[in-house]
């Protein structure tokens, strides 16, 4: 299960394939005749959804979808659909936003720009001195 990428998959198809490996563990359990199938179970529960999350394209689904730390495949299943379409939203808006929007959605946090000031050409300089203050034009 742990090789198990998304590759070129939708997440949907990623998902499923995922799901029926996860069905397949959990059915072998179900037929051994062991006394820890719980602890097995949630073992493999836990690697469904570590599979899942670090088989994911996107870096940036994967990673926000760790800090989540979905309880159980479905649950990763929905986080990710969530962040993704969330994410694909996000950079459809800033696409097709216009561009003197984009440039201020972009500078919004940040001081308005002023130009340097140019000095004049004859100002005076004052700099203190060991020996007292000093002026220079």
């Amino acid at each position: 299960m742990k090789r198990i990428t998304q590759g070129r998959k939708t997440l949907a198809e990623f998902h499923s394939e995922v799901s029926k490996a996860l069905n397949l563990a959990l059915t072998k359990i179900e037929m051994s005749n062991d006394d820890n199938n719980e602890g097995m179970k949630t073992y493999t529960n836990q690697e469904a959804v570590r599979t899942f999350i670090l088989g994911l394209n996107s870096k940036y689904t994967s990673g926000t979808l760790y800090s989540h730390n979905p309880g159980n495949l479905e649950s990763a299943y929905a986080t990710a659909c969530t962040i993704f379409h969330d994410n694909v939203r996000e950079e459809l808006e800033t696409q097709f936003r216009p561009l003197n929007q984009r440039q201020h959605h972009s500078n919004q946090n940040q001081p308005p720009h002023r130009e340097e000031e140019q000095l004049p050409t004859n100002f005076i300089e004052i700099q203190q001195q060991p020996s007292g203050i000093q002026c220079t034009i």
